[in-house]
């Protein structure tokens, strides 16, 4: 039986074609060709040596590994994806750093069924994941991700205004510090079932990343390391802008305004920032820009025409780029990858850029039969400067809703006047040329500017013992750490007052595991798997925000010492810890029925002390019914059912009775603020029972798949 669609490629050359549905092809090849490479879906990669004769004969073989995979599901333990009693699906990591995001999450957009992304057009912006949906009403609702077996924090830390919609910066997600040409594969354990065994952290599902690992590189005609280098450059530009009128110029009526100065001279209403005021019809007016001394039409009289474009030539072209370059190998006793990721992205808004650079490695060692480690770190370093600001008032809104038809953005450009004050079109009066309500747009970008600086190390050491092929003992250190120091500028000589503020976030999470695994047969029919642990997760977490009052003393000095007022300090500290048991027993039955039993018990410090145990079991089990449908166009056919319960425990102190918070210096005296309402001191984990059903079918030897799952979640305050 021929096999249709198949491409065929003359290696060394971008010469190809396609087989037809018979599976036969024809294609010319040049004479120096020696080999052709043929691939096909569900079938194994061949490269077959050219003859003499102008005919060739090639059979491929099923692409086995696609209906055996093997996956890394919870607590980085390896299984054949047949077997799961749960929903999950892999992607590659090569799709992934394709695309060459900034952040990585916005790849897996289509790439994996019940996933919900929420990205951001900002350059460094969040995107939000949700799996299955909103799961609690209370805390947080975005899963875990865990790299090569470290928990990493993908924390927020914007203000309260900027989440409701109000002014405020997106800082971006923690999680994008992931750099997409590390990954190998990233597997998503979407429900309870599968990712009960990490506990509260697991609760909305886990996405578990595995990165690219060095390569035993041995026999005379192999190199001692290989090593590989990935560019990339993307130019982005604002593609939609919502359609604007340009028959009505600024102001709120149908005439002018007569000028003060020269009552003969009739002028626009740049007090209004709106526009629809009169007719753009090319009269003769005074504008904004003729009563700047240091502006080409200082004095004069200017047509009242429309700028159809001026909202458009605002923004400029965004340019990224991305280079990385890594090196791997070893022998069989040692392995070791180390990588460097250089991302550079300038953003569509003026003066917005975002840097990062990514360094990791991996290595791997055994020193005798039975004893071998593990290491795994990576540092990011990453700078930011200009991020637009989001929510109401932030300049995307400025110019749809409060803005001028006629203004003209090469005469804004220019936003400065000699002696450093502002050139606005929306001005106070004719004599008073100070910004009303809104700033030049330029100024905003190159005055009001954000800088932040990030600076995060995670990964792990691990050490393994082998008593005997069954049994093994492993522990492991895991941690995850970083500043995120972030400066806010407004400007002296703005429409708001003038201000500078920082804010200092300081996250680590340290993880300290130790667990015993045991694997056998029973008998010919029957496999056992088990493992039993401990965990320790502590948490510590610092986010102070320092801001002055009252405006700045001096102009471009933006040191909080230059406060008008006293500083506002806004320090918030918190700890958290969990202790942690868990177990696994994993029963296989003449590899066509799997049984799974787990459990996990946590110890959170954010509980009352006399009630702060929680239990997360969990039951799965699969069949694979294509054991005995014997059906060549049937290659798997598995049926899953799996139930679990897993629970959410409160942040930091949400049990304790009050929780003081620091307020402002009264009289030079520190403050602090006692809530009205007292917490619940007798408060409890939010629960959740979870049950799901489903089947995956895989057809044609992997050329075509379908994975079905029903599932209900039952939330229990």
């Amino acid at each position: 039986m021929g096999i249709p669609g198949a491409t065929i490629l003359v290696v060394g050359t971008t010469i190809g074609t396609t087989t037809d549905i018979d599976g036969n092809f024809k294609i010319g090849v040049p004479t120096t060709t020696k080999q052709i490479q043929i691939s096909g879906v569900g079938f194994m990669t061949r490269t077959v040596d050219l003859t003499a004769s102008d005919q060739v004969n090639i059979t491929l073989e099923p692409n086995i590994q696609q209906l055996n995979q093997v996956v890394v599901t919870a607590l980085g333990v390896p299984r054949e994806q047949k077997s799961l009693g749960y929903a999950t699906q892999q992607v590659q990591g090569e799709d992934i750093s394709l695309a060459k995001e900034g952040n990585f999450i916005n790849s897996l957009q289509g790439r994996v069924a019940g996933v919900q992304i929420s990205g951001s057009s900002n350059i460094g912006g969040s995107s939000r994941i949700l799996l299955r949906g909103v799961r609690s009403i209370s805390y947080e609702n975005q899963p875990l991700f865990v790299v090569d077996g470290v928990p990493v924090n993908n924390g927020n830390f914007t203000t309260t205004d900027q989440v409701r919609g109000a002014l405020g910066y997106d800082y971006g997600n923690a999680a994008q510090d992931i750099n997409p040409d590390d990954i190998e594969t990233i597997n998503v354990l979407k429900g309870s079932s599968a990712s009960a065994l990490y506990g509260a952290q697991g609760a909305n599902g886990v996405i578990i990343i595995t990165t690219k690992k060095g390569k035993a590189r041995t026999g005379a005609e192999k190199s001692p390391i290989g090593v590989s280098f990935t560019s990339g450059i993307t130019f982005n530009n604002v593609f939609v802008l919502p359609e604007y009128q340009d028959t009505y110029g600024g102001g709120a009526g149908p005439d002018f305004i007569v000028s003060d100065l020269d009552p003969t001279q009739l002028r626009s209403n740049f007090e209004y920032d709106g526009s629809w005021g009169p007719k753009m019809e090319g009269q003769m007016v005074r504008q904004w820009d003729s009563y700047y001394p240091s502006m080409p039409n200082y004095g004069k009289l200017t047509p009242w025409t429309s700028n159809p474009d001026n909202i458009k030539n605002f923004y400029e072209t965004g340019v990224t780029t991305n280079n990385n370059i890594a090196i791997d190998g070893g022998n069989e006793l040692t392995k070791y990858r180390l990588s460097y990721t250089n991302f550079n992205e300038k953003g569509t808004i003026p003066n917005s850029s975002l840097n990062r650079n990514i360094f990791s490695f991996n290595g791997s060692n055994k020193f005798t039969s039975k004893l071998s480690s593990s290491l795994s770190v990576n540092y990011v370093g990453a700078n930011g400067k200009g991020r637009p600001q989001t929510g109401y008032n932030n300049l995307s809104s400025n110019f749809t809703q409060w803005w001028q038809r006629q203004l003209d953005m090469d005469q804004l450009k220019d936003y400065k006047n000699p002696d450093g004050s502002q050139r606005t079109w929306n001005m106070n009066s004719e004599t008073d040329l100070t910004p009303l309500y809104w700033d030049n747009p330029y100024w905003v970008a190159y005055e009001n500017y954000q800088t932040d600086q990030r600076n995060r190390i995670y990964g792990a050491v691990g050490l393994k013992y082998d008593f005997t092929t069954k049994l093994s003992l492993s522990g492991a250190i895991r941690t995850d750490y970083y500043s995120d120091n972030r400066q806010e500028r407004v400007a002296k000589g703005g429409a708001s007052t003038s201000e500078y503020k920082e804010q200092n976030i300081f996250f680590n999470e340290n993880n300290y595991e130790l667990k015993l695994d045991y694997k056998t047969s029973i008998n010919s029919d029957l496999d056992f798997t088990a493992f039993i642990g401990a965990n320790r997760q502590d948490r510590k977490t610092e986010n102070n925000t320092y801001k002055t009052q009252g405006g700045l003393n001096a102009p471009d000095y933006y040191n909080l010492t230059n406060s008008v007022g006293n500083i506002l300090a806004t320090p918030v500290k918190s700890q958290l810890r969990r202790n942690s048991i868990f177990a696994s027993a994993s029963f296989g039955y003449k590899h066509f029925l799997y049984l799974d039993v787990t459990g996990r018990n946590d110890w959170s410090s954010t509980l009352p002390t006399d009630n702060n145990s929680y239990f997360y079991p969990s039951v799965t089990t699969s069949f694979i019914f294509s054991e005995f449908v014997k059906a060549k166009w049937l290659s798997l056919g598995k049926l899953r059912l799996g139930w679990a319960n897993t629970a959410i425990d409160p942040p930091p102190y949400a049990a304790a009775e009050t929780r003081p918070t620091v307020s402002s210096n009264f009289a030079g005296y520190a403050s602090a603020i006692i809530p009205n309402a007292a917490n619940n001191s007798e408060l409890k984990p939010e629960q959740t029972s979870s049950f799901e059903i489903g089947t995956e079918l895989i057809f044609l030897e992997g050329r075509l798949s379908l994975d079905f799952t029903y599932y209900n979640s039952y939330l229990q305050m």
